[in-house]
């Protein structure tokens, strides 16, 4: 994680003070986990749900984090193009949008929904 969970509280705040979409770069579950916890100890819902937050490259997204993903209003962009081991693997191709939907629909929603 390039941030730490100190200092990602900080950066949350600053953008609701300066009224922005926040975007973040999230890879792999861990580093999802620690977004929404800092979202839930800046305001949670009340802050965040209508705020549109954009989690790019969220395809770690777990179905145990889904349900507070969504409270939190998150929308979660997905990337089909980054090179995945476990298709490398079985020879699947990288750019394949159905490998972006097979994923998407793995862990409970479909690609471009906001959870």
């Amino acid at each position: 994680m390039y941030l730490s969970e100190n200092e990602m509280p900080a950066i949350l705040r600053e953008s609701v003070q300066n009224d922005d979409q926040l975007l973040v770069h999230v890879v792999g579950d861990r580093t999802i986990e620690a977004v929404l916890n800092a979202m839930d100890a800046t305001g949670g819902k009340d802050v965040w749900a209508k705020r549109r937050v954009r989690f790019e490259h969220a395809d770690s997204l777990m179905p145990d984090l889904i349900p507070r993903a969504k409270a939190l209003g998150v929308i979660v962009v997905q990337n089909p193009d980054a090179p995945r081991p476990e298709r490398q693997a079985v020879g699947a191709s990288t750019s394949s949008p159905q490998s972006a939907d097979a994923r998407a629909s793995r862990r409970g929603y479909s690609v471009g929904d906001r959870v």
